[in-house]
Parts: structure tokens; sequence; C-alpha cells
């Protein structure tokens, strides 16, 4: 059987039709790389930098014990003050993997707190209105993040909440964090601010839940930040394993592998609970702008990444999945206890089992139409396991990326964008014309 089990997790491979015993050869090459990223090598050479996104959840094993100090320091500044934090409501303002994690973390745990997180992660200024629409600004807080300090889109909406903010007689200043890298300028104008939280080079917007960027609205709702990073540091321990068969990330990695290598570079993610609607999403950011590349000879790469919720999914895409185009892989994600139950025992146990049903029969109509697919169960849905399973991808992307010689700590194809962005911009003439 097909199958890895560790501590009440699971994966289950056996509808993957690869012979894995081809791939070990190549994954310990693989794994010695991403074990040379952990020690501090610079794996992320186009832009000179190291990927230190591990030692976040784990700052013994940094290359250096001033960076564990300063990941240590930074964790108990966040906790000591989100823990004399009274505020309601907190702006999270920030883009890309710096807007998706907060938003994930808040979708999956605010059935726990009567506190909101609005998430503002576009200029849109219709999308900006609707969230300012009825709020309490003198209980709000407003977080400001920004790796480089100058990411345009956030900038522009910080200071259109400072407006709005200003309007209501309150002081911005008073109200607003900021996270970013140290001496940049969103550093420099948020000296004023109740406080400054690090980010360091090392850690890329894609890959920084478990720093600040995460662990703040973590706090800020009152959940378990340490049990979140503990989670992440047990897969991390999990995918270091140099057995292919006992290493649940390189199990995965290797089916997308095995995948493209038969024309297939789709990733359906079915997660059967309604708490990880955003999780495809997130995932969607963290496989395509990594892995998202044109090798140096050429050859172009990619997974794309899509997905909603069972089972929802069985009456959209599901159809497609298994009499259309054979082209992906599927992940399924079954947790197998509720945090939360219904007041009724009978109903919540009918309710459950037709869940399961779904989801059984789901995968089993896959399996009969010989498509590609495994499946991920997790004991609940706690911080703990929601920290695992994003570590488990995180990984998975480092070995896909390694074993096609791709870098995948990276973003030029982004970066052209904003550059034409600013061309646009620093056009005087009247946009909409253009469009």
């Amino acid at each position: 059987m097909k199958l890895i089990t560790i501590n009440g997790f699971s994966l289950n491979y056996e509808a993957i039709n690869a012979s894995f015993d081809k791939y070990q050869t190549r994954f310990l090459e693989v794994l010695k790389l991403m074990l040379n990223l952990e020690a501090g090598e610079k794996a992320n050479k186009t832009e000179d930098r190291m990927v230190g996104h591990y030692w976040l959840r784990n700052p013994k094993i940094a290359p250096d014990s001033s960076i564990c100090d300063a990941i240590l320091s930074e964790q108990k500044k966040i906790q000591t003050f989100f823990r004399e934090c009274d505020y309601e409501n907190l702006f999270y303002v920030g883009i890309g993997g710096s807007g998706l994690g907060p938003a994930l973390i808040f979708d999956c745990f605010k059935h726990r707190t009567s506190k909101k997180v609005i998430i503002f992660d576009n200029v849109d200024p219709e999308g900006v209105a609707i969230n300012l629409s009825g709020q309490n600004l003198s209980r709000t807080l407003v977080c400001v993040t920004s790796k480089s300090g100058t990411t345009t889109e956030t900038l522009v909406v910080k200071d259109f909440l400072k407006s709005a903010f200003q309007k209501q007689g309150l002081v911005f200043e008073n109200h607003a964090v900021a996270i970013t890298m140290e001496e940049t300028p969103l550093w420099k104008e948020a000296s004023s601010w109740l406080t400054r939280f690090k980010i360091w080079d090392w850690v890329g917007g894609r890959t920084s839940i478990f720093s600040a960027v995460g662990l703040s609205v973590l706090c800020f709702l009152g959940l378990n930040d340490t049990a979140f990073l503990e989670g992440a540091a047990f897969m991390d321990t999990q995918t270091r394993l140099n057995n292919l068969f006992n290493n649940p990330a390189a199990i995965i990695a290797y089916a997308l592998v095995y995948c493209h290598e038969l024309g297939k570079k789709n990733l359906c993610i079915l997660p059967y609970s309604d708490r990880l609607q955003l999780f495809s999403k997130y995932l969607q950011q963290l496989f395509m702008e990594s892995l998202g590349k044109t090798r140096q000879d050429g050859e172009k790469f990619g997974v794309t990444v899509y997905g909603n919720k069972g089972t929802t999914d069985q009456h959209s895409f599901v159809q497609q999945l298994r009499q259309g185009i054979d082209d992906f892989l599927a992940i399924f994600i079954r947790r197998l206890e509720p945090e939360i139950s219904i007041d009724d025992s009978c109903l919540q146990y009918e309710m459950d089992r037709y869940l399961d049903a779904f989801f059984l029969g789901t995968r089993k109509a896959l399996s009969e139409a010989k498509r590609e697919h495994v499946t991920l169960t997790v004991p609940c849905i706690d911080e703990y396991w929601l920290g695992s399973l994003i570590a488990l991808f995180e990984r998975v992307v480092g070995f896909y990326a390694f074993h096609f010689d791709i870098n995948a700590y990276d973003q030029p194809g982004v970066e052209a964008g904003k550059k034409a962005a600013k061309e646009f911009l620093e056009n005087k003439t009247n946009l909409k014309e253009i469009l």
C-alpha cells in the first residue's frame, strides 16, 4: 500500500501510477541542495540572497547565532505587543504573500473570536470603500506590510486609510504598525507609529507567513502562534528524511514530476473543509510564482493551481477532472475531527457521514477514470496542523524546483509587470483612454 502515516497525519498515493524507485537517486541530490539552502547557502542566486523561511519555525538551525537571536527577539516582541493590544479590528494592508497568508489564517479561525481582520490587498477604490463602510476606526489597528517598504499598491492604500482616520479626527500614527525590512522608506516613516516589526531579506513574500506577517494576525486574534510554528517544524523534520518513500513532500513533488513527464501541468486542490477554502488560493501563489519560470536552456516550467472546496467542487469542475482532459494531479485534503460542532449531535454525525461519503465517492470516481490523485489527512484543522500543511507544500515547491534546476525564490515576471505599471503611471495622460 502506498501510504505514509506520521502522528495522525497520512498521505495516501495509491492512485499515482509512477514507479518512484527511479527517482530515489535524483531525490537524494535534491535533498542535499535543500539542506544546503537551510544551512545558509545563497539558493536564490539571481537575487544573491539566502532563503531562510525554515529558520523562522526553528531558529536554532539558522546558520548564525545572531539570526537565531533576532528571530526569537522579534517573536517575543510580537507576542508582547498583541497581548497588550485592545483593538477590536485589524486592517491588514499587504499584497501577494503579505495578504494571502493573513487572509488564510483569519478565514480558518474566525469562528474562535469576535475580532475582525479585514484585508486590503488591492488598489481598487471600490473594494477599499466597501471594506471601510461602517467600520469603527477608533477601535481599529492598521498593519502595513511591505518587505521592500516601497510596494506601490500597499503605500497607496496606506495613504488612503491615513486620510480616512484623519477625517474622523483620529491620529493615524496612534493606530498603525509596520512590517518591513530595516531602513526601508516604510521603516523610516513608521518610526512615529505604535511599533515596527522586522522582516528580513532572506524571507520571501510567499513564504513569509511564519514571520511577523502571519504571527501578527495569530497573536491579534489570540491564537496559538507557538503551535503554528511547532506544526511547521514537525513537518520540516519529516520532509528532511532521506528515504523518498518516508518523505511526504518528496512523494508529492515526484508525483508532480511524474505528471510533468506525461505533459500534465495542473494541480487541483480539493479540501473537504469550509475552513480551508482559501488554501488553494494561497497555494496558487506559492506554486505559480515559485515555479513559473524559464530555465537557462529556454525550457519553460510551471504548475497551474486551482481548487475550491469539497463538496462544492463536485458540482463544478469535477466533471472535467473525471471525463475531460487528463492534465492534472488532484490533492484531496481531509480533516478527521471538526473543531466546532452543531448543537444536534445526531445531525452532526449524519452530516459528517455525508461529507465522508461525498469525499470517498469523488475519489473513487477519479480512481475509476485512472486519474492521478493523492489524499492528505490531518487529525483536525488547528494552528498546529495548518502550520504543518503550509510547511509541507513549501518543501514540495523546493524539491520540484531543485529537481528541474529552476530558482523557486525569485519572481522576474512580477518585477517586469511592476516596471511596466510604473511607466504607465509616469504617463500623464488619462489611462482610461488607453483602456
